[in-house]
């Protein structure tokens, strides 16, 4: 049975390295997700993920259990990458380029699937950052609009406006495509979901 929250940190405050090792475990890949969905670049999401985890064991004695621990762990990730894009304000390596890479082209229905999940990518970038944040932490990785808002502290009713904005200015931006899934972005962001979820 998966430890609680509030035992697992217990545990890992107290030097476990077993219950350091599942922590680890537990939400290394949720992080991962998160920055390459906004960053689109591999290499700089995992040195964030890894930055994110030395953030949190700094501060892991000051986790109260107020919101989840997940919740928690992306309000760092969020905050360390707003701190990152001041401090450095240059682009990523198109997120394109490494699903092309990664995915085996001899699968035409993988293929399909990498092919909407970069152009989800592609049209996320052109969502003004505040649109593109709200989005992916909802549709993507599955936090309510309340999650969200703890998160990024922000007003729930402003999220949920950037929400719905940013899914009109989606569908505008996925419209040319030529698969008629991509004219739904909702739903596309529900299948990258359930892709990403089941590794592949």
């Amino acid at each position: 049975m998966p430890l609680t929250d509030r035992r697992l940190v217990r545990r890992v405050l107290d030097g476990d390295t077993h219950a350091q090792n599942a922590f680890a475990a537990r939400f290394h890949t949720d992080l991962f997700n998160l920055f390459l969905w906004l960053t689109r670049d591999p290499d700089l999401s995992e040195n964030l993920t890894q930055d994110t985890f030395l953030r949190v064991w700094e501060r892991l004695g000051q986790f109260r259990g107020e919101s989840s621990l997940r919740t928690w762990l992306h309000k760092v990730g969020i905050s360390l990458l707003a701190e990152y894009r001041r401090t450095e304000a240059r682009e990523s390596r198109a997120l394109a380029d490494y699903a092309r890479s990664a995915i085996p082209q001899t699968w035409p229905e993988r293929l399909r699937r990498a092919e909407l999940r970069v152009a989800l990518a592609q049209a996320l970038t052109e969502l003004p950052e505040g649109e593109r944040r709200v989005i992916v932490l909802c549709k993507l990785q599955g936090f309510t609009l309340s999650e969200a808002a703890g998160i990024l502290g922000e007003p729930l009713g402003t999220l949920a406006w950037r929400v719905a904005e940013g899914l009109k200015k989606l569908r505008v931006l996925l419209s040319g495509e030529r698969d008629p899934a991509l004219d739904a972005p909702a739903r596309l962001c529900k299948e990258v979901t359930r892709d990403v979820s089941q590794g592949s």
